[in-house]
């Protein structure tokens, strides 16, 4: 519903104040009271904190690879070399599969 927190609350704040209700079909929140909106602020306050730990959580992560001397894989580099054997295979196959036709056309 939001691109951001501001983005949802400010959104939510837009439709209460033009007297229209949001009612979650899944969940208790109901803006319309007092209680629903407290509802809907804690559990966006707490996503918001939730998106915030990601990056701290993926450089604590890195650190402990690191720490066990695990490396980060350079990912466009492993993909080029990834990227390089998977063209030679497929042309080591289709000289392998021209060779083939040819043998059967010369038969």
């Amino acid at each position: 519903m939001g691109r951001s927190l501001q983005h949802l609350i400010k959104t939510v704040n837009e439709l209460i104040s033009n007297n229209i209700d949001i009612v979650s079909l899944k969940d208790p929140i109901n803006v319309i009271s007092a209680q629903g909106r407290l509802m809907f602020n804690i559990f966006a306050s707490l996503a918001k904190f939730e998106k915030d730990l990601i990056p701290e959580r993926t450089m604590a992560g890195l650190k402990s690879a690191r720490d066990r001397g695990r490396m980060g894989v350079d990912v466009q580099k492993d993909y080029q070399k990834k990227l390089e054997e998977l063209h030679a295979v497929l042309k080591h196959y289709i000289s392998r599969m021209k060779l083939h036709l040819l043998k059967l056309l010369l038969n």
